[in-house]
C-alpha cells in the first residue's frame, strides 16, 4: 500500500507542480517517520519539511539562485551538491528509442553494452537524503523553486492581466479554468471554435476567484520539444506531463487529463490511501503498544520468577543442612553406641 500511495503522491505532485509552474517529478518510492512530540515539535517538523522545499538536503541553502535540481524522490539540491553517479547502465536502443530520449549513439568497446552496437549509458544516482536510486537523466530543474520569489500580487495582476494566450498583450477578458490561461475576446472567440477547447469553461474576468488566478502567478513551464507549447496535460498512459502537440503527436490515441482535473482525482486517490494508512498506522501503533506491554510483562514474570527460584534454593538449602546436620548427629551417636558395644566385648574378652 505504501508503494501505492508514493505513486499516486507523484503523480497529484507532478500535476500540482505543473498547475503552479513547476514540472512534476517521477513517481518514487520511501516513507517518513512519524513524530511523537507535542504540538510544538509537530509544527517544527512541519517547518522542516516544508524547508526542504527550498533548502539544499547536502548543504542545507537556500537553491532559490544556485541551480536547484528536482529529483524524482522530490528532494532538492542545488547544482554544486548534486550526488555524482554511483553506477551506469547501458540501455539498448529499444529502451531509449522514445520522443523524450535521443537516438542511441554506437558504444564500442563498452564493459558493459553486451552484445548490441547501439546503446545509451545512463548514470544511476543515489539520493543522499532517501537512498533512493534513480537514472540521471530523470533530474529536472526545480522550477517550483525558481519561481516562489516572483510571485506578484493577484489583485493587481488581476487587474492588470493581459492575455497569455497570444502575443498582442491585449487586456484579458476571460480565463480558461481547463487551460488556466487568461484570454482576450479574439482568443476566446478562437478558443470556442476549436474542437479541442470549444468546450472548455471559460469564466468572465470579474468571475475568476483568487484560487483559480493563483497558478497564473506563476511562471508558465514549456515543452522541451514543443518550445512554444505549455505542459498542460499529463498522459496517464506514460504518466507524465505532456503539451497539446506531444498529445496530438507523440501520445496520440493515449489516455489524458488537464492537469487540473488530474491534481483533483489524485487527490481523492491521496486521500483515501492517506485514511487508509492512518488506520493501518493506528492498528501498528495499537499493535505495538500491546507488544511493548507484553514485554514488560515477561520481563516482570521473569524477574518473579528469578526471585521465587532464589527463595527456593536458599529454603531447600536450610533444609538440607538441618537434614545434613542430623543426619551427622545420628551418625555420631551410632557409631559411640557401637564403640562402646565393641569396646564392651574386647574387655569381656581379654577378662576371660
Amino acid at each position: 500500500m505504501e508503494v501505492a500511495v508514493e505513486k499516486a503522491a507523484a503523480a497529484a505532485a507532478a500535476a500540482s507542480a505543473a498547475a503552479s509552474g513547476g514540472p512534476s517529478a517521477a513517481p518514487s518510492g520511501e516513507n517518513e517517520a512519524e513524530s511523537r512530540q507535542g504540538p510544538d515539535s509537530e509544527r517544527g517538523g512541519e517547518a522542516a519539511r516544508l524547508n526542504l522545499l527550498d533548502t539544499c538536503a547536502v548543504c542545507h541553502q537556500n537553491i532559490q539562485s544556485r541551480a536547484p535540481k528536482l529529483l524524482p524522490c522530490l528532494h532538492s539540491f542545488c547544482q554544486r551538491c548534486l550526488p555524482a553517479p554511483q553506477r551506469y547502465l547501458m540501455l539498448p536502443a529499444p529502451m531509449l528509442g522514445s520522443a523524450e530520449t535521443p537516438p542511441p549513439v554506437p558504444v564500442p568497446g563498452s564493459p558493459v553494452s553486451g552484445s548490441s552496437p547501439f546503446a545509451t549509458q545512463v548514470g544511476v544516482i543515489r539520493c543522499p537524503v532517501c537512498s533512493q536510486e534513480c537514472a540521471e537523466r530523470h533530474i529536472i530543474d526545480n522550477f517550483f523553486v525558481k519561481d516562489t520569489t516572483e510571485v506578484p500580487s493577484s489583485t493587481v495582476e488581476k487587474s492588470n492581466q493581459v492575455c497569455t494566450s497570444c502575443e498582442d498583450n491585449a487586456e484579458a477578458n476571460g480565463f480558461c479554468v481547463e487551460c488556466v490561461e487568461w484570454l482576450c475576446k479574439t482568443c476566446i472567440r478562437a478558443h470556442q471554435r476549436v474542437k479541442f477547447t470549444k468546450d472548455h469553461t471559460v469564466r468572465q474576468k470579474e468571475e475568476v476567484s483568487p484560487e483559480a488566478v493563483g497558478v497564473t502567478s506563476q511562471r508558465p513551464v514549456f515543452c522541451p520539444f514543443h518550445k512554444k507549447e505549455q505542459l498542460k496535460l499529463y498522459c496517464e498512459t506514460c504518466d507524465k506531463l505532456t503539451c497539446r502537440d506531444c498529445q496530438l503527436l507523440e501520445h496520440k490515441e493515449h489516455r489524458y487529463q488537464f492537469i487540473e482535473e488530474a491534481f483533483q482525482n489524485q487527490k481523492v486517490i491521496i486521500d483515501t490511501l492517506i485514511t487508509k494508512l492512518m488506520e493501518k498506522t493506528k492498528y501498528i501503533k495499537f499493535t505495538g503498544n500491546q507488544i511493548q506491554n507484553r514485554i514488560i510483562e515477561v520481563n516482570q514474570n521473569q524477574k518473579q520468577v528469578e526471585q521465587d527460584i532464589k527463595v527456593a534454593i536458599f529454603t531447600l538449602m536450610v533444609e538440607i543442612n538441618k537434614k545434613g546436620k542430623a543426619l551427622l548427629h545420628q551418625l555420631e551417636s551410632l557409631a559411640k553406641d557401637h564403640q562402646e558395644k565393641t569396646t564392651r566385648r574386647l574387655f569381656h574378652v581379654l577378662k576371660t
